[in-house]
């Protein structure tokens, strides 16, 4: 089975990596045939016609392991391992995406209320030239004068 041979490379690899003790791999390898020939083979009609876009895979298999938790608690725990690495970058990387939009949308937004600001400034004011300069706003009548070029 080709699934035994990939499933006999991740136990090794994560052994190697010393993400699990070299002791529960065999258990692990014994308790994953077990699984093929009990579960998976008595319900194989529900693992070929699973439809990733209608179930999560952690639920459907969770389904099944939970039948009997302790028989399969070590090599559950595996598979939510390999769930977990598979898709932990995206969920980051989503993060980042999502982070990115909110502070340009903040930029914007915080763009907006300083425009508002210099021109009720400018208003207040009665022309661009006659806004007072504060200590600590050298560059304030630039700013204004910026801002009724851009927006006209």
């Amino acid at each position: 089975m080709r699934c035994l041979k990939s499933y006999k490379n991740i136990l090794s690899y994560l052994v190697d990596k010393s993400l699990i003790p070299s002791k529960d791999g065999d258990e692990i390898l014994l308790q994953f045939k077990e699984f093929l020939d009990k579960v998976v083979s008595c319900s194989f009609s529900d693992f070929k016609t699973l439809d990733h876009k209608e179930q999560r895979l952690d639920t459907f298999l969770y389904q099944y392991f939970s039948v009997d938790k302790e028989k399969y608690r070590k090599l559950w725990d595996i598979v939510k391992m390999i769930l977990i690495l598979s898709h932990g970058q995206a969920t980051v990387e989503r993060g980042f995406s999502l982070k990115k939009v909110l502070e340009v949308e903040n930029l914007k937004e915080n763009s907006y209320i300083a425009q508002r600001m210099i021109i009720e400034a400018i208003k207040e004011a009665g022309d661009v030239l006659d806004v007072p300069h504060h200590q600590g706003n050298e560059n304030f009548s630039l700013m204004c004068t910026t801002t009724i070029f851009r927006l006209s």
